[in-house]
């Protein structure tokens, strides 16, 4: 048996990385890193995710989940809508076999970004429902959650 490191929580998709991406798989691997568990936070990253488990498939597991808080940093920033995980849930169902988790997801009550007791209940809804369809409909499995906490 080969030992090394999983990464069971790493922002690999994040565009932070699109610049240098070669260079911190490189270092990735020779550090003993053997597996990337690369969630994502929002719809947007899905596609990027997959296609870093195609470009590294030995690497990268991938896992599909909606964070409690949504549009980025700063101004943009929002507390995840039930709207936000209906555009999720077709993406899920279409990838389910190839992933490993459902995550990044979870409660963020921080009052500038959840400031209504509205924004909590919609968080608390995303949260129970993502949970709730981890399974998905025909899989055979069901996978685990990877919380924001």
């Amino acid at each position: 048996m080969e030992h090394g490191f999983v990464d069971c929580h790493c922002h690999i998709s994040a565009r932070e990385f699109e610049e240098d991406l070669e260079d911190v798989i490189q270092r990735t691997t020779e550090a003993g890193v053997k597996t990337l568990v690369a969630v994502t936070e929002e719809v947007g990253e899905f596609a990027r995710v997959l296609q870093l488990q195609e470009r590294y498939p030995d690497l990268v597991a991938p896992c599909f989940g909606i964070h409690p808080l949504q549009g980025g940093g700063g101004s943009e920033q929002r507390s995840v809508k039930p709207q936000d995980l209906d555009a999720a849930l077709p993406h899920f169902y279409k990838h389910r076999e190839r992933l490993v988790a459902v995550g990044e997801i979870g409660l963020d009550f921080t009052p500038w970004c959840a400031p209504t007791q509205q924004d909590r209940d919609d968080q608390m809804k995303v949260f129970v429902e993502t949970a709730q369809h981890r399974q998905g409909a025909g899989s055979a499995r069901e996978r685990p959650l990877a919380i924001s906490c």
